[in-house]
């Protein structure tokens, strides 16, 4: 029985030593074969339509050095490799190493697989597993998409590129830069591994991450990216863009910059459509705007959606609306701004407060300039106090009321309709009583904040009361009260009610 064994075991000597070295390199032609003697070595060596086959693979070339002991051979001018697995690889030279199943390839080399190409000077390809590693300038061809870059390598199977070192992608409708990515020709997707650059005729993406398909122009990108574009720059973590039909989609810290309007929309999600020049945000969403002394408006709202048409562009703020300027606050439950006019329309409760003086209504209208405010409107129930201390306050009440600004106050108000005061009249900066009155209209003029002047039209009916003397009731107008618990004393104090108990 050890004897079979024995012979059994000499008898696949020979197999298992020819497994070891892999599958022989086989002659199929060549014009003129002779012996070359090297030290240590036979070689042989081919000249004239020379042709090798290794496995499925078949190796041309004009001349060649085959090395039998080590199942290797180097192959000179023409070389021409069909890999048997849809791969044809072209170069100047080729060593050939069986063992290994690797074949490294210099100059002038051309690598073609399916719609794909790609051109450059030193190449190695691994037959397994199917890996082209190409370590000078190379250029990748593929479909209208070019690339070009300092190195990188291809993986066969699943037809992905990966160009690094100063990576260019030329397509018809973009420029990329970058340092390195993947490419899969078959999708013809991006995938971004580093800082990326994107240019074309309407702006520029940078990115650090995501991916980009070349065909259909959707793009997904990750963190710290800013897409510029026309007169609008978007930032976010997280965005979902196309480019062909200008629509994005943000999460996390969603921005949009409106360069031509000096306005800035944020939030934790937002859309942006460029067909009908919509854009909106919400979670957390923020209104900024730059007035032209450098002051700048916070505003937000559960909602905040900005639209352009032929009337021009306007911001809607719905639900909350909460915002702080350092000469104007206010809240209401629904806002909407038009940049043409620089009018704001407050809707659901609304009352804004400036200096000392708090104003609400139904309805407030807000014209705004150059330089600030410049009118507010109020309409329907309408109300101007002016705290003095803790438990005075001078107030006006009227159908309707228009206050007009000049250099951030107000200089004069109008309350038109059955209108109504309590004034605390001063003398040497001392108050000398309260005036209660009531007329069908009234005009104010202030200077420097303070009441200069009261003019009662038509009708005035009113007295004036030494303090320890005010009848009950006569120190409030009917439906005021005092809302400065909800007025923002910052721009933190825009989100959420903020209520506060202040200690005057």
């Amino acid at each position: 029985m050890r004897e079979k064994f024995v012979v059994i075991l000499l008898l696949l000597l020979p197999a298992i030593g020819f497994s070891q070295k892999g599958k022989r390199i086989d002659i199929v032609n060549a014009d003129e074969l002779s012996f070359v003697k090297i030290p240590g070595h036979e070689v042989k060596k081919l000249k004239g339509n020379v042709i090798f086959k290794h496995d499925n693979a078949i190796m041309k070339c004009d001349s060649a050095y085959f090395y039998s002991q080590e199942n290797s051979m180097e192959a000179f001018g023409n070389v021409k490799i069909e890999m048997g697995d849809s791969v044809t690889l072209f170069c100047d030279y080729l060593k050939y190493d069986g063992v290994k199943k690797i074949a490294y390839t210099r100059r002038n080399i051309r690598l073609y697989h399916k719609n794909s190409s790609l051109f450059t000077d030193s190449l190695d390809y691994y037959r397994v597993p199917c890996i082209a590693k190409y370590y000078t300038f190379g250029t990748i061809i593929t479909g209208e998409d070019t690339l070009t870059s300092n190195y990188g390598y291809y993986l066969k199977r699943s037809r992905d590129f990966f160009p690094s070192g100063n990576v260019i992608v030329h397509n018809p409708d973009f420029v990329m830069h970058t340092d390195s990515l993947r490419f899969n020709t078959e999708s013809k997707t991006v995938f971004f591994l580093t800082n990326t650059l994107i240019k074309n005729d309407s702006g520029s993406i940078k990115c650090i991450s995501g991916n980009y398909n070349t065909v259909t122009n959707i793009a997904v990108f990750g963190h710290n990216t800013v897409i510029n574009r026309n007169d609008k720059i978007i930032y976010g973590d997280s965005i979902y863009y196309d480019s062909n039909k200008g629509y994005g989609v943000g999460y996390k810290n969603f921005v949009i910059v409106d360069t031509a309007q000096k306005m800035i929309i944020s939030g934790k999600y937002g859309e942006v459509r460029e067909e009908n020049n919509t854009a909106f945000v919400t979670d957390s969403a923020c209104f900024m705007q730059v007035d032209d002394d450098g002051d700048t408006l916070f505003l937000h709202a559960d909602t905040l959606r900005s639209v352009k048409d032929t009337a021009g562009k306007k911001i809607y703020a719905y639900y909350g609306v909460k915002f702080y300027k350092s000469d104007i606050q206010g809240k209401c439950d629904s806002l909407v701004y038009n940049f043409t006019d620089s009018t704001t329309l407050m809707y659901g409760s609304p009352v804004i407060w400036t200096d000392n003086y708090q104003l609400f209504a139904k309805e407030i209208d807000i014209h705004s300039g150059n330089k600030g405010i410049k009118q507010v409107n109020l309409f329907n129930t309408a109300f101007i106090a002016e705290q003095l201390d803790t438990s005075m306050f001078n107030q006006i009440k009227g159908k309707n009321i228009y206050a007009y600004f000049g250099d951030g106050e107000i200089k004069k108000v109008e309350v038109r309709q059955n209108s109504e005061t309590v004034y605390y009249p001063e003398d040497d900066s001392s108050i000398i009583g309260l005036y209660n009155a009531n007329s069908a209209d009234i005009d104010i003029l202030l200077d420097s904040g303070k009441v200069a002047k009261i003019v009662f039209l038509r009708n005035p009916d009113g007295a004036l009361y030494p303090l320890n003397m005010v009848p009950d009731g006569k120190d409030v107008l009917n439906g005021f009260v005092w809302l400065d618990k909800y007025r923002p004393e910052g721009k933190e104090e825009i989100f959420g009610e903020n209520e506060k108990n202040k200690e005057k």
